[in-house]
């Protein structure tokens, strides 16, 4: 809707507005029903997927804790030898530690699809901000941390706690 006198602007100051060429012009998403219609479908989408992709890795670690059968034979036969070296060691017993690493992301991202999933077929601005805070504080924390990992040492601090670990 293109907004030409400032009494019509001042009742649409709620909006989100844009000035173009000294048009003032509100963007409202009412005005255009099936663009709201397609994002909100899109979110829910993407979120059932990422609801279901992360119960099931999360399925997988919360079996790999519990398991004492659980061993590298179970894996699949295509699986990259880093992969496996990080979650065994050479007996094909399971360190605990990335499993557990692996168990918390996929519950915090499990959470954070609900929110989004729950705020969109709601249309609940609360919940559909927190579901952007998250995501937006998961984009921040992966930024930093891979920074860290390029720009930073993560390899020595790591050899120092595993040296004061053996000499206990």
């Amino acid at each position: 809707a293109v907004v030409s006198t400032q009494s019509t602007w001042d009742s649409v100051t709620s909006k989100h507005c844009t000035c173009v060429h000294g048009y003032k012009i509100a963007t409202i998403m009412e005005d255009n029903p099936c663009c709201q219609s397609m994002i909100q479908t899109s979110l829910i989408i993407f979120n059932c997927l990422a609801f279901l992709a992360s119960g099931g890795v999360l399925g997988f670690a919360i079996y790999a804790l519990s398991s004492d059968s659980f061993s590298i034979s179970m894996l699949p036969s295509g699986l990259p030898d880093s992969l496996a070296d990080v979650l065994f060691d050479h007996q094909g017993n399971t360190f605990q530690l990335p499993v557990i690493i692996l168990a918390a992301i996929s519950a915090a991202v499990l959470m954070v699809s609900f929110l989004g999933c729950v705020g969109s077929c709601q249309q609940s601005r609360c919940l559909v901000s927190m579901y952007f805070l998250f995501l937006s504080s998961f984009l921040v924390m992966l930024v930093a941390g891979t920074a860290y990992c390029f720009l930073g040492d993560p390899q020595s601090q790591i050899a120092e706690s595993m040296k004061a670990s053996m000499t206990r």
